[in-house]
């Protein structure tokens, strides 16, 4: 097998494939001609591929504004319902919804630990947004009703992964992994709000 260097890119070309016969101008530099030079379209792709998503949702036996306070409550609901990837959580500014900047080290993964210093803010009626300042991370919290005395909780995140192949990855495997923090997130946050409505009705 021989490996032709093309630009920066080596590429083995396997005789008898029947791609040994080409030339370097058949290939491409990478930066001009070529069937294999990069086309707008795949520039296109790459930013495509580039943004991450993850989403979870829960149903929560309380009403929709009850969950949606408590979801904004920054002081002391959210410390409570945080899991372990979750640490130095500290609220520097506000603790009630819009206007708060609240700061946490999430273990995303267990060689990747994120700093974030998030900003949130409400734009509509039941939905909190916080963006981190450290990164392109930004977690949407939507609250909606989902029957009488329940509600729909669903948490996407989104940021700009990495380029290449980790990027592809990334985008592969990252989604999983955050979003079982964030369904334990909201396992324990339900526990915490249906215990609290109980307690108002009497009920044991």
């Amino acid at each position: 097998m021989i490996v032709r260097v093309i630009g920066r890119a080596s590429f083995p070309i396997i005789r008898g494939s029947g791609f040994d016969h080409l030339r370097r101008s058949d290939l491409g530099s990478g930066q001009g001609g070529g069937w294999l030079a990069p086309s707008p379209r795949t520039h296109v792709l790459e930013e495509a591929m580039a943004q991450v998503e993850a989403t979870t949702e829960r149903v929560v036996a309380a009403g929709a504004e009850k969950v949606f306070d408590a979801l904004a409550d920054y002081r002391d609901i959210r410390p409570k319902v945080l899991p372990g990837q979750f640490s130095e959580y500290e609220v520097r500014e506000g603790g009630d919804g819009e206007g708060t900047l609240v700061h946490w080290k999430l273990q995303a993964t267990s060689k990747r630990v994120r700093d974030c210093l998030m900003e949130v803010s409400e734009p509509t009626d039941g939905e909190l947004v916080e963006k981190d300042r450290n990164s392109s991370m930004v977690t949407t919290w939507r609250v909606t009703p989902a029957g009488e005395g329940r509600s729909r909780i669903v948490v996407t995140t989104t940021w700009k992964g990495a380029g290449g192949i980790g990027g592809f990855f990334e985008k592969m495997f990252a989604p999983k992994g955050l979003s079982r923090i964030y369904d334990a997130l909201l396992a324990r946050f339900a526990a915490e709000v249906e215990k609290d409505e109980k307690d108002e009705k009497g009920e044991k």
